[in-house]
């Protein structure tokens, strides 16, 4: 009989909001077909205890709505979302977003908008004990209740020591670009700058993240979740982002300056409530939407739901592609905005109606040039473009990268026209 199954508190933008708010996922047992006008006493007594319900709109559009919604008959999930919403306006604050829906058997998931992170779990608590007194006829002492619940108003946010990077890079994570994240901090590092390079397994930061050498001298954390928290000095953040830690976790910032999606083959995808590819753009589609007004979003022309996307960013948009003759890339070019993509001899980038070679191929290893790899590339030459690294020697600074640790001992492809169609 309502069992908190859990609680999910998102500070930052998630698939339900872009503005903080809680999940909680509620067995109802019993009462999972049961309506307001099938509990005796409870339209009355929620009337009482809780006038400020007389001005929540629901639905209707207009104060009073909900009444008439409870009066006709409403279920428990829905009025537990309204009185979460209303206890914090009794404490002043201002919210009003709540959506419940069914979940699985007899689970609905109820989301409310929140302000005060601290005060979540014991207004959740207090508003599960307050309906539990009504359904089963005990006595409630709501004003004592009250005063318990104001004692956690007060208590700090728990922000101390959450410090976003002044530049976030989010990278949607595929199983087709894995390098794409290390590929992209090699060629940041050579600005000198402080990089965190955070992925599933582990965050790592430092001046070179992604080598053996900078793991020992840097600092390692273990499994990450939630918020993204770095030392002072850390001013680039580079992260991996799949379907599921989005659509559990949420973002771990607030607004990105730089979104890369270029594929959607997520290793997540057949699983509960990532079942379809609609689901995946769903979910993913959070990264082009929380981006800053001056960000860049960087998308691969060259997939089929690149409009899903692109219709959705709120940021410019740079196109990458496998050819010039993408009627994507063809109408940037003719636009004179920016995209790179593959072109006879190598990798080119327009600016301005300005063509200008980045690589040749017959430099780039063979094992980048004659795969699907070669997004990995083309995503992290657009990235290094954005992030400020001048063209001139982004060639030399990319291949010297390139060169490094894993990648050593690989063949240049000749001639270059290889995999060109």
């Amino acid at each position: 009989m309502l069992r908190l199954i859990s609680l999910k508190i998102f500070e930052n933008p998630s698939i339900y909001s872009h503005k903080p708010v809680a999940k909680l996922e509620l067995e109802m047992g019993s009462y999972i077909d049961k309506s307001s006008i099938d509990i005796v006493g409870l339209k009355d007594r929620l009337i009482s205890d809780l006038p400020g319900l007389a001005n929540h709109q629901c639905s209707r559009g207009y104060p009073g709505g909900f009444l008439e919604r409870l009066a006709e008959g409403t279920y428990l999930p829905h009025i537990i979302e309204h009185i979460c919403l209303e206890m914090q306006a009794i404490f002043g604050y201002d919210v009003g977003y709540g959506k419940t829906r069914w979940s699985q058997e007899d689970v609905y998931s109820i989301v409310f908008a929140y302000e005060n992170k601290q005060l979540v779990k014991p207004l959740v608590d207090f508003v599960l004990a307050y309906i539990r007194s009504i359904l089963d006829k005990k006595d409630f002492d709501f004003r004592a209740s009250l005063v318990d619940l104001k004692r956690h108003i007060d208590k700090d946010q728990a922000s101390k020591g959450q410090i976003e990077p002044a530049y976030i890079i989010a990278i949607s994570k595929d199983e087709q670009n894995s390098r794409l994240a290390d590929l992209l901090a090699r060629l940041l590092s050579s600005r000198q700058r402080m990089i965190c390079i955070k992925k599933s397994s582990a965050t790592y930061i430092g001046k070179d993240s992604i080598t053996d050498k900078a793991r020992e001298k840097g600092k390692v954390l273990g499994k990450t979740s939630g918020p993204l928290r770095t030392g002072k000095d850390t001013d680039t953040a580079i992260l991996e982002l799949d379907s599921q830690g989005i659509l559990s976790e949420g973002l771990p910032y607030t607004r990105a300056d730089m979104a890369i999606i270029t594929g959607l083959l997520d290793e997540h995808l057949g699983e509960r409530h990532i079942e379809t590819i609609n689901q995946v753009i769903y979910i993913k589609s959070l990264l082009v939407e929380a981006v800053k007004e001056s960000a860049t979003v960087i998308l691969n022309a060259d997939n089929p739901y690149y409009p899903d996307f692109a219709n959705k960013a709120r940021a410019r948009i740079l196109p990458i592609s496998f050819s010039r003759e993408n009627p994507i890339i063809k109408g940037q070019i003719k636009a004179g905005k920016e995209a790179v993509y593959c072109f006879e001899d190598g990798i080119y980038l327009t600016e301005a109606g300005k063509e200008t070679r980045l690589l040749e191929f017959r430099d780039m290893p063979a094992k980048y040039v004659a795969s699907y790899l070669i997004y990995d590339i083309l995503a992290a030459l657009s990235a290094a473009y954005v992030y400020g690294i001048p063209v001139a020697p982004l060639k030399q600074i990319f291949l010297s990268q390139l060169r490094k640790d894993q990648y050593r001992g690989l063949e240049t492809l000749e001639p270059a026209s290889y995999y060109i169609h």
